[in-house]
């Protein structure tokens, strides 16, 4: 057996049940060859994560209520609705329950995410006096950035209006990122080149938030650059700022 015909195989191998002889022999070998075992153990845990969402979906209680009363108002139909409609009924739940699962899962798990990530990790650590204290919107200091080592920065529209209280060029791994703090919310505010932190998000979509050690973190692309906004708080609080923001 070979790695191409043993990677098409572990796709049909489920963790409890018992392989067939082929699906076997192929589980063994990928489990020797380095880059298979990795698309095994990922696939071992998709198929976790899609079994979770199954478990979690739970019809409404008053469903079986509810469907009794339907078929009580049609004649000789109450087996048929009972066996057929009910089943069918729970399979749309749990399809559209994953379908739900899918796309989250696609939202939270962009690329490059541990770049972002790291980076949120560092500004944490950084100290006041790293940064340098400015009066002025945060739409207006192009040239402060420039003047400072960052070309081409600028902000989505609702972004423009914030007061920024302290700002820096901060040199990373990875490239500068121009970075200010809006003292109301205690949040740090990042810029950066797509593709200096390898992330890959549509242009022009709408914020994407999550967690990450305590912060509260949500980030979007508008051209070339990327906009992190980041605080020590929930997912929810991160929502609920946005939603604050004045719409152009």
């Amino acid at each position: 057996m070979n790695a191409e015909d043993a990677e098409i195989l572990i796709r049909c191998h489920r963790a409890g049940r018992r392989p067939d002889a082929r699906t076997e022999k192929a589980v063994r070998f990928a489990e020797s060859d380095t880059v298979l075992s990795r698309k095994l153990s990922e696939q071992a845990a998709f198929d976790d994560q899609v079994e979770s969402v199954i478990h979690y979906i739970q019809p409404p209680e008053n469903l079986r209520q509810r469907l009794a009363e339907i078929s009580a108002k049609v004649a000789g139909k109450r087996k048929l609705l009972h066996h057929a409609i009910l089943p069918a009924l729970v399979g749309v739940l749990v399809l559209l329950g994953i379908v739900v699962f899918f796309v989250m899962d696609r939202r939270a798990n962009f690329e490059g995410r541990e770049a972002v990530q790291a980076l949120i990790v560092k500004t944490g650590k950084a100290n006041s006096v790293e940064f340098e204290p400015v009066t002025a919107p945060a739409g207006q200091m192009s040239d402060w950035f420039y003047m400072h080592g960052f070309d081409g920065y600028s902000l989505p529209v609702e972004l423009g209006p914030l007061p920024a209280t302290f700002a820096r060029v901060f040199k990373s791994d990875n490239g500068p990122v121009a970075q200010f703090a809006v003292e109301k919310r205690e949040m740090i505010v990042h810029v950066f080149r797509v593709g200096d932190f390898g992330v890959d998000l549509p242009h022009g979509e709408t914020w994407r938030t999550f967690e990450h050690e305590g912060w509260a973190a949500a980030l979007r692309r508008h051209g070339g650059n990327c906009y992190l906004l980041a605080f020590r708080g929930s997912k929810a609080e991160m929502d609920t700022y946005l939603q604050s923001l004045s719409k152009p």
